[in-house]
């Protein structure tokens, strides 16, 4: 007979590097089904982090899509309801993120000013600029649902649909379309040039 037998003094074949083949297959498994198990996971939980907006502006697409910016953005220093206490907020180092709901704002409440504001950050603070928003619609949508918050109207060149913006002035620049118009609620056609077009 040939075959090993339990009192054969013939050792079996060495295993290459003294691993335990079975025991690396399930280790491999192992590994394999924490991965795919946190990859289930991520996926699950990702898609239930942002909740759904709130009755009174699901119905409205630019707010919907604003509160959506908001809560992946800025929530974290402004807090849920923008009064500037995001769970982020004390750690930041310079000037404190804005209350929305406060009745003045630090760089005023012109929703073109805002906008801009939102797009270039404000200087000297933790507040980075959204130059990186992949669509105008988004940084529009964002800024219609700052100003939601802080129960100001929201003009209508901000509304989904309108023509692309140039967003040329930033906060306490002269612009050449304003004049004595600062005070405009930004429903003014001729602030708003589409992009493109020189003043």
């Amino acid at each position: 007979m040939s075959d090993y037998s339990a009192n054969s003094s013939v050792d079996p074949p060495p295993t290459p590097f003294g691993i335990d083949p079975d025991a690396s297959r399930w280790i491999f498994l192992g590994m394999l089904g924490l991965v795919a198990g946190g990859g289930l996971a991520y996926w699950l939980l990702s898609s239930r982090l942002v909740p759904p907006p709130p009755a009174d502006i699901a119905t409205d697409p630019t707010l919907a899509r604003g509160f959506t910016v908001y809560r992946e953005r800025c929530l974290g220093c402004h807090g849920e309801s923008g009064q500037g206490d995001g769970p982020t907020a004390r750690a930041l180092a310079g000037p404190h993120p804005g209350d929305f709901t406060s009745a003045s704002w630090k760089y005023g409440d012109n929703p073109r000013d805002v906008l801009t504001l939102i797009q270039r950050g404000a200087a000297g603070s933790a507040m980075p600029g959204f130059q990186g928003l992949e669509e105008e619609s988004a940084l529009r949508a964002v800024t219609a649902y700052v100003l939601h918050l802080g129960g100001r109207p929201i003009p209508d060149f901000l509304r989904e649909g309108q023509p692309p913006l140039s967003i040329a002035d930033s906060p306490g620049e002269e612009h050449p379309h304003r004049g004595e118009q600062d005070a405009n609620d930004g429903s003014d056609p001729q602030l708003i040039e589409p992009i493109g077009t020189t003043p």
